[in-house]
């Protein structure tokens, strides 16, 4: 009788059923992110022990496509949940291998939607208009670059959690394994499309309709913005909202 190898026995099932009571209460979990950060964060330090990644990964792949991706969703709601996703996946996990077993479903369901980069765009030009519809105002704070320190994770409290390997059906480990980079929200739902032209083209767009429609010359904001964006996509890219924003600026000066 082997006291040690029961105990690590028992462990082990201690760590694999609260694991999967975990996994199967992700759907909230992520839902009220990141208010549920303790919750992830067990839930890392189980899956380090148990290496049932791929548990998460079902799971979180069969209710989204329940839940989530389904005609009566609306589009700003999948592209916040999709969001808080990100964050709470990276939480879980920063090498991000289990996000991007998740994410491709969720973006080729979204690149099946009209309305999807409008949503995006939207919400960056204009979070006020995001907030009655519970929208993706908090996309706008992700231009910052100096902000979402949250999701930094440093190495000493990552420790040896994530010394696992994959099962091939996660991702390449080779070019994953290790990767502790910041959670960039903005940037990974500009690539559902796999290019930034999109975007731009309806950030020009909208933002020409914003300043049409706008009974004030007050253009503080979206300078800031188109400055940082400028920093995203370079000059060139912008070159078109920063004349219309130079515009306004030159009619303020004549008018008063």
């Amino acid at each position: 009788f082997n006291v040690t190898r029961w105990h690590q026995r028992a462990l082990l099932f201690t760590y694999q059923r609260f694991a999967a009571m975990r996994i199967g209460e992700m759907w909230e979990i992520i839902l009220y992110y990141p208010d549920t950060r303790p919750a992830l964060k067990d839930l890392r330090h189980c899956l380090s022990k148990t290496g049932e990644h791929h548990l998460l990964v079902d799971s979180l792949n069969k209710t989204f496509s329940k839940r989530l991706l389904t005609p009566g969703a609306n589009t700003r709601d999948i592209l916040l949940q999709y969001s808080y996703t990100i964050s709470a996946l990276c939480v879980v996990d920063p090498t991000r291998i289990i996000l991007k077993a998740v994410g491709p479903r969720i973006c080729k369901y979204l690149r099946s939607r009209g309305d999807t980069v409008r949503c995006i765009v939207s919400s960056l030009i204009d979070p006020r208009e995001e907030k009655d519809s519970n929208g993706l105002a908090e996309l706008a704070a992700d231009l910052d670059p100096q902000g979402n320190d949250d999701e930094h994770h440093s190495d000493d409290e990552l420790g040896d959690d994530f010394a696992w390997e994959p099962d091939a059906i996660l991702a390449d480990s080779a070019k994953a394994k290790g990767e502790k980079k910041k959670s960039d929200i903005l940037q990974m739902l500009m690539t559902i499309y796999g290019s930034n032209e999109l975007f731009i083209k309806e950030y020009r767009f909208l933002l020409a309709d914003l300043l049409l429609n706008k009974i004030d010359y007050e253009t503080d904001k979206q300078v800031q913005q188109l400055e940082l964006l400028k920093i995203r996509f370079g000059e060139n890219a912008m070159h078109a909202c920063d004349v219309m924003l130079r515009d306004i600026a030159a009619s303020k000066r004549i008018n008063s």
